[in-house]
């Protein structure tokens, strides 16, 4: 993140996305309890498998303002990284300036990643309901999905708009969850 405005730029972003982002948070009926991201093409643009031991680039501009109005909300957060040693997606989270922020959940391969979120759920005392997860990848959208969290698709990195839409989804699970 050195070199030409790189950390400037991000700063700059991640402001005017906080309040946006806590604006988002505020006018939300309900919360939920923990937002859990997946790391490739979600928070970043790169999948982590594919890097050497440097970031080749940040993260999706908008999510250091997100991360931020979540944690002065008090909503837990963690991140599932796919097929990554834990060593070296706990540097790149470090790297980003998010190191103790986010619950990490390393899915090995030949893993279910339903699996390894009912060891989160266990571990955090959140139920599914009560969970709002970001991927791009539609499969594991699906298989999320399945198991009663409240799912977001995302194409382009996790946004504030993007979290308005989870945040809708989420309040809608819990609606139908009451019988509304």
């Amino acid at each position: 993140m050195s070199g030409e405005g790189g950390d400037n730029d991000r700063s700059k972003t991640g402001i005017s996305t906080y309040s946006d982002a806590l604006d988002t948070l505020s006018t939300a009926r309900k919360l939920p309890s923990l937002v859990v991201f997946a790391l490739d093409r979600t928070i970043w643009p790169f999948k982590l498998a594919d890097c050497g031991d440097a970031p080749p680039g940040n993260p999706f501009p908008q999510l250091d303002g997100i991360v931020s109005a979540l944690k002065y909300k008090n909503i837990k957060m963690a991140v599932v990284a796919q097929e990554s040693s834990p060593e070296k997606t706990s540097a790149f989270l470090a790297h980003f300036g998010w190191e103790g922020i986010f619950t990490l959940l390393e899915v090995p391969g030949g893993v279910k990643l339903s699996e390894k979120l009912g060891d989160l759920r266990r571990s955090s005392g959140v139920v599914f309901e009560d969970m709002l997860y970001f991927d791009a990848d539609r499969t594991n959208i699906r298989e999320v999905n399945g198991l009663g969290a409240s799912t977001m698709l995302v194409e382009n990195g996790v946004t504030v708009a993007g979290l308005a839409q989870g945040l809708s989804k989420f309040e809608e699970a819990d609606l139908d969850n009451r019988g509304y």
